[in-house]
């Protein structure tokens, strides 16, 4: 703002509203003098939302400073490479009563929280970054009696197998997981609240090997009953030498007895076919309460390396399409929707199209198999 501005008799509370205003849209702050928060009353209440430290003692010594400000925060990031102890960090969050929103990154706090810290909820909870992440995890998640979203992002191995105290073993309703071991994840919960509570796992990666997919069988095993939403990313399609639907058997998709939706993704072009076949097989194995089964393809093959001559390719296929097209008429019940996304430029998209169209024409005809599209520009 020019200096001119702050001249202006205006009430506290407004230019409390403008620079909350400016604060929630860069683009308005870098064009504009003066905002009325009454123009946006979308916008952050406060200017302070979210706060950013490298350290917990310089969060504690702002914290000190202006505590005022501090309530109003909603989110925390903290990323800090140097050790902190959980009694500081709990210093922090009980002087943000408003806190939704935990991040740690590269290095975890560690230890036991003051006998007089109350545990409470928590919206979303994040480790990121974290390689050398341990029993520490352990001692944060004892903070909360509940976690919404819990996700993990290169979030170290697995934890020792001594059982360590914990303030409070919190309810997770949805854990995410991405370039983190599936140990972790099952550490994770089988020493919180998750079995009986947990609706939504995700998983974008880690499942490559066939050790990984008996991973993952141990995990819905233990979620079968409550687990509402899957989101996986298999990346097996190159190590099946029997049918499609042996992933989905070895995985032994068939006991989550509440899954509602599985979500599948594929980030390669490569082996797209024995993929999209692989994918496709979960039919089989779905359970009744499944309603939908949606696959994503984030990744096309460009023209020329499309091969499709009599349906050879360098990876031998594991079944006959018609095989599949008649598995897909047959299998899936009326209350199931399954979708195939694609998602390349206009002639990759147009390719795979023309692709499912042939090999799976009965399904696609009769609307058993949905087909939709995310065109991305150039080509």
């Amino acid at each position: 703002m020019s200096a001119a501005s702050t001249t202006l008799c205006l009430p506290a509370e407004l230019w409390d509203r403008v620079i909350d205003c400016l604060h929630d849209n860069k683009d308005a702050l870098m064009r504009t003098s003066l905002v009325c928060k009454a123009w946006t009353p979308s916008s952050h209440f406060h200017l302070f939302h979210t706060m950013r430290f490298h350290e917990v003692p310089s969060a504690l010594q702002f914290i000190a400073t202006v505590p005022h400000l501090v309530a109003s925060v909603r989110s925390f990031n903290l990323s800090s490479t140097a050790p902190s102890i959980v009694l500081d960090l709990c210093a922090v969050l009980d002087a943000m009563p408003n806190l939704t929103r935990l991040r740690i990154t590269s290095c975890c706090p560690s230890g036991l929280p003051p006998s007089c810290y109350r545990a409470r909820p928590i919206r979303r909870l994040q480790f990121a970054n974290c390689p050398g992440l341990s029993d520490e995890l352990f001692d944060i998640l004892g903070l909360f009696t509940s976690i919404e979203h819990l996700h993990f992002y290169m979030a170290g191995g697995p934890v020792s197998s001594q059982t360590l105290p914990m303030l409070c073993r919190p309810v997770i309703r949805k854990l995410s997981a991405s370039r983190t071991s599936l140990d972790r994840i099952h550490d994770v919960i089988c020493r919180t609240s998750a079995v009986g509570n947990m609706e939504t796992l995700s998983l974008d990666q880690g499942v490559g090997t066939w050790y990984e997919v008996n991973q993952v069988a141990e995990v819905l095993d233990t979620l079968r009953s409550t687990l509402l939403h899957l989101e996986l990313a298999p990346d097996i399609a190159k190590y099946l030498s029997q049918t499609p639907g042996l992933l989905w058997k070895t995985m032994n998709l068939s006991q989550c007895e509440s899954l509602e939706s599985l979500n599948l993704s594929s980030y390669s072009y490569a082996n797209i076919r024995v993929t999209l076949q692989v994918y496709l097989a979960a039919v089989q194995a779905a359970p009744p309460s499944l309603r939908t089964i949606y696959i994503h393809l984030h990744s096309l093959p460009p023209r020329w390396r499309w091969y499709d001559k009599n349906d050879v390719s360098a990876t031998p296929l594991s079944a006959s399409w018609d095989d599949l097209d008649t598995m897909l008429l047959t299998h899936i019940p009326r209350e199931l929707t399954v979708t195939v996304h694609l998602r390349g430029k206009s002639a990759s998209v147009e390719l795979l199209k023309t692709f499912i169209a042939g090999r799976l024409p009965g399904a696609v005809k009769q609307g058993r198999l949905l087909v939709v599209e995310t065109v991305l520009p150039g080509e």
